[in-house]
């Protein structure tokens, strides 16, 4: 039985998905399987997913029958992953060789982590890594994490045995930041596997803006929505958030 799923949304993302999906073929744990969803895509990512999958029988490649959202598609693979362990990857994002490596061994000695994350590093469209490095706390806890919203999805592994069947929202924005919420809130631990860059998150130019003006009213909407959370303790952490995200860019 396989050990990984790995898990990859992809939405018109030819000109980034190679390297990708040749960054997880090049993993130096070799037991996975990595499920692609293609979203509907008018460029040619599915062909892309496919021509994976014929080369390598790790890969599997799916499309959704209309286009649905980062959310659905990773529950998608969700559905029909086969790992005890389940990880995330964006389809313009990039994992260093050992990553799964250092995550399955860190399961393995920590059996009762439910959710790890690591450290990311930054690069721009065309590959170039900036230096810009992110390392998480050791732990977080839900109102930590809601302060922070620090614990990228490209770096987290998810321990199926501990949190069970589990499923991602279907808004359009911050899907993950509403699991981990979801999670932390539930009693699940969080630990940072490693302080090492394992992962290389792309930085795009119209994200830039999005996140900057978007980002904090979607995150906003999240926190006053979440029936885990009391509602003053979630103003509480988005003013955090608040402060954190000025902080960072000061």
């Amino acid at each position: 039985m396989v050990q990984i799923t790995v898990i990859i949304p992809a939405y018109n993302a030819d000109a980034f998905l190679n390297e990708t999906l040749n960054s997880v073929k090049n993993q130096s744990y070799t037991d996975f399987e990595c499920i692609v969803v293609d979203d509907c895509s008018t460029d040619n990512s599915f062909k892309i997913a496919q021509a994976f999958s014929q080369r390598d029988k790790r890969f599997i490649s799916m499309q959704n029958a209309q286009n649905s959202g980062a959310g659905f598609s990773r529950n998608m693979g969700i559905a029909n992953a086969k790992g005890t362990y389940i990880a995330f990857l964006d389809s313009d994002d990039i994992w260093t060789p050992d990553k799964l490596l250092q995550q399955y061994s860190y399961m393995q000695q920590n059996p009762n982590i439910a959710l790890i994350y690591g450290a990311y590093g930054t690069m721009d469209e065309n590959g170039n890594t900036k230096s810009t490095v992110v390392v998480p706390p050791p732990a977080l806890t839900v109102r930590q994490y809601m302060a922070n919203t620090v614990i990228n999805m490209c770096t987290t592994m998810i321990n199926t045995q501990l949190v069970g069947d589990f499923r991602f929202s279907l808004r359009r924005t911050r899907q993950d930041c509403e699991l981990w919420i979801h999670l932390l809130s539930q009693g699940h631990r969080s630990r940072r596997f490693s302080s090492d860059i394992c992962t290389y998150y792309r930085i795009h130019p119209q994200q830039i803006s999005r996140n900057k003006f978007i980002m904090p009213i979607n995150t906003f909407k999240l926190y006053m929505t979440q029936p885990y959370v009391n509602k003053i303790v979630a103003l509480l952490c988005f003013v955090g958030y608040v402060f954190n995200a000025v902080k960072k860019r000061i």
